[in-house]
């Protein structure tokens, strides 16, 4: 995905999440966490795509790889989230983002059984 993570300040990803969900999930993440693993302190990663129920999922594969705090913004009903590799989490910033996330974890829920319920009605379960 790049040659050398250590160089990047800010990654950007830009509606190509949602797009590739299935195959982020069905590799655990792998090429993301690649990134998250090899960033240098203070870059940021800036997700901003159609969906926000990956939210949970990036946050976990990043904290796997290092330290990261998250920012949510909602803005028009669409959740963004920018990460950054810190090398200590501050208290009042996951507080808040605890609270953001609650509406991406629900998205994710509801996804996940609105999948099932197709799969299930279409016989591809």
């Amino acid at each position: 995905i790049c040659e050398d993570p250590q160089a990047v300040d800010l990654f950007v990803f830009s509606w190509v999440l949602s797009e590739s969900a299935a195959g982020l999930h069905a590799d655990a993440f792998r090429p993301l966490q690649a990134l998250f693993a090899r960033a240098a302190p203070g870059a940021v990663f800036a997700f901003l795509d159609a969906t926000d129920r990956l939210w949970p999922a990036v946050i976990e594969a990043a904290r796997g790889e290092g330290c990261y705090e998250a920012i949510l913004v909602n803005n028009s009903h669409k959740t963004s989230m920018l990460l950054q590799r810190v090398a200590a989490a501050r208290p009042d910033r996951l507080a808040r983002e605890a609270e953001a996330l609650s509406h991406c974890t629900a998205h994710a829920a509801a996804h996940r059984c609105w999948t099932h319920r197709v799969s299930r009605e279409t016989g591809t379960a």
